[in-house]
């Protein structure tokens, strides 16, 4: 039995010894006509439209009704005032002049534009070839990701918390600095001279966004200890003043001071101040005594004797002398022109060093 029509498209073959076969051979050529280079004028039509242009072209849309029911998914063709009907093989293309864009038969009466269509690649270089492992490669002068009209995010997902989600920075290939979540979920600026040592130079912890500069790390612009005073670099907050800790308990470690810068305290012998360069004034107002020496218990202790002052608070003409005292207590007396003792107010003042 010979072979009437082409496997793919069905064109009708000339038959041996067969009449009219002008017939034939313009049918096929009708068919080739619609199905090669093949553009339609839509594919959102479910019923023919009013008075289209001699063989215009249309995909059938689902549900189709009227002249052009039960074609849905086909190709109609206008001619001589009536239709007749191509129907596509999978993989089949179309330019949909309405659209501006190229649509694909998937085989079950649905035509798809590329735009509508899954575009997932294993990978893609631009300008490069990518590989296996950088699936997205870019080469160029610049890369730009800009907006559709409002904002725009880049988001990088990692899959937990010990992974890595950063930019990386690198001079041949090499890294040289990041910044990202790398190991946890901290956000962390870190630097590296070859690609395999990292230092941090700035972490912000994710639970709260207090910010950590490590310290120790060789060139960190931070002071690395509390006699640290190059000039440039970062205050610790434990090595350095302000507000909060200028003045509270004064202390010291090995003639550093380790507490605040002044402190003051009034007791029943008087009342001292301390700062933290290891200077102590005690000062107090002392009543003498005309029967004798009245001993002054500093209101803190030096670390050795310190130098003391007297000053009598008198209308009288009056002196006071202190004797050689101690690292906790002096002697004071207040005299009168004769050189008899008198009782009288005295200021006090004792100047030395706590440690």
């Amino acid at each position: 039995m010979p072979i009437e029509r082409s496997p793919i498209l069905e064109l009708p073959y000339i038959q041996a010894a067969q009449a009219q076969k002008h017939v034939t051979h313009n049918e096929a050529l009708r068919l080739l006509d619609v199905a090669v280079q093949l553009t339609v004028q839509s594919r959102s039509l479910a019923s023919p439209p009013d008075s289209p242009p001699e063989a215009a072209r249309f995909i059938v849309a689902s549900g189709a009704t009227g002249d052009w029911a039960g074609h849905s998914g086909e190709i109609a063709v206008q001619e001589a005032g009536g239709y007749w009907f191509i129907a596509p093989l999978e993989g089949w293309q179309a330019y949909v002049e309405d659209e501006g864009h190229v649509a694909i038969f998937d085989g079950a009466d649905t035509w798809r534009t590329t735009v509508e269509s899954d575009h997932s690649l294993a990978r893609l270089g631009v300008n490069a070839p990518a590989d296996g492992y950088n699936r997205l490669l870019v080469a160029g002068d610049a890369s730009l990701f800009t907006h559709d009209g409002e904002g725009h995010r880049i988001a990088l997902n990692k899959s937990t918390a010990g992974d890595t989600a950063s930019l990386l920075f690198q001079t041949g290939f090499s890294g040289r600095a990041e910044i990202g979540t790398a190991g946890d979920d901290a956000l962390a600026f870190r630097v590296s001279d070859d690609g395999s040592s990292w230092a941090d130079a700035l972490r912000i912890d994710s639970s709260n966004g207090e910010v950590e500069i490590p310290v120790g790390v060789t060139g960190l612009a931070v002071m690395q200890s509390a006699t640290d005073v190059t000039p440039g670099r970062l205050m610790r907050a434990d090595y350095g003043y302000g507000p909060g800790n200028l003045i509270g308990m004064v202390s010291e470690a090995a003639g550093v001071p380790t507490g605040a810068v002044i402190e003051s305290e009034a007791t029943a012998n008087g009342q001292f101040t301390r700062f933290a360069d290891g200077t102590q004034i005690c000062t107090h107002m002392l009543m003498s005594s005309d029967s004798g020496s009245v001993t002054w218990s500093y209101p803190a202790a030096f670390a050795s004797a310190p130098q003391t002052v007297a000053t009598v608070q008198s209308a009288l003409p009056r002196f006071a002398t202190m004797h050689t005292g101690d690292a906790v207590t002096t002697s004071v007396d207040c005299w009168t022109q004769d050189g008899l003792r008198a009782a009288e107010n005295v200021a006090l003042v004792a100047t030395g060093r706590w440690f």
